[in-house]
């Protein structure tokens, strides 16, 4: 569907409603009292009342909707363009916030800690525009902190005892080299990182890209 048959489908708001409360019904209401999953319909209240315990849910509850107070049609306007297009959106940030002295990269406010690992080969002679380096896996893992004990342990659990260890110079990978047959730390700044670590540069790069093209924020627990 179009943009143009999408604003002949659904002009306005009751169009919205009506279509979402119809797509529900299809889908089935459960009762967060009780799991009853019989209801009846309170037209004059816009609600469902459950046939057991006569609890009340609103149309938009137990749905992303629920603590939102736009209406349908924002809702339906969003959706459609999100599902219509196969590349992401993105959100534009105003001067005062881009000004904003954050600092960036490894211990940046509110930032979640994810440790990334890229299994990956040495190229002979790569292509012009091509990586130095062939990738065969990548994981991105989710963790508490960054202390020496953390990292040794993730890096014990998911890299081999043979491999030959690439990574910048934090003080958090100090005992790697006891764990790998090699371990080779370096200074890599931001313009050498595509060149020094390129899947672990891609992975983060497409990682934010894919993330911050749908999400304003994303909670630990969800990564």
């Amino acid at each position: 569907m179009n943009i143009l048959d999408f604003a002949i489908n659904y002009p306005d708001e009751e169009t919205c409603r009506k279509k979402f409360k119809q797509l529900r019904d299809q889908m089935g209401v459960t009762c967060r009292r009780c799991n009853c999953k019989e209801h009846y319909w309170l037209e004059n209240k816009q609600a469902y009342e459950c046939k057991r315990c006569q609890a009340r849910h609103t149309l938009r509850s137990s749905t992303v909707m629920r603590h939102s107070n736009l209406p349908y049609r924002y809702w339906f306007v969003a959706m459609h363009l999100l599902t219509a297009t196969k590349g992401s959106f993105f959100a534009e940030i105003s001067v005062e916030e881009k000004e904003k002295p954050l600092k960036r990269g490894r211990g940046s406010q509110k930032k979640t800690k994810v440790l990334v690992m890229a299994e990956s080969k040495t190229v002979e002679n790569p292509k012009p525009g091509k990586k130095p380096k062939k990738v065969r896996y990548l994981k991105m893992k989710v963790i508490n902190e960054l202390k020496t004990d953390t990292i040794t342990k993730n890096v014990k659990e998911h890299v081999e005892s043979a491999a030959d260890l690439t990574t910048d110079d934090s003080t958090s990978y100090t005992k790697l080299k006891e764990h790998v047959h090699s371990h080779t730390a370096s200074v890599v700044t931001h313009e050498e990182l595509p060149n020094v670590l390129p899947w672990v540069h891609t992975a983060i790069s497409n990682a934010k890209l894919q993330i911050l093209g749908v999400y304003y924020k994303v909670k630990p627990e969800y990564l």
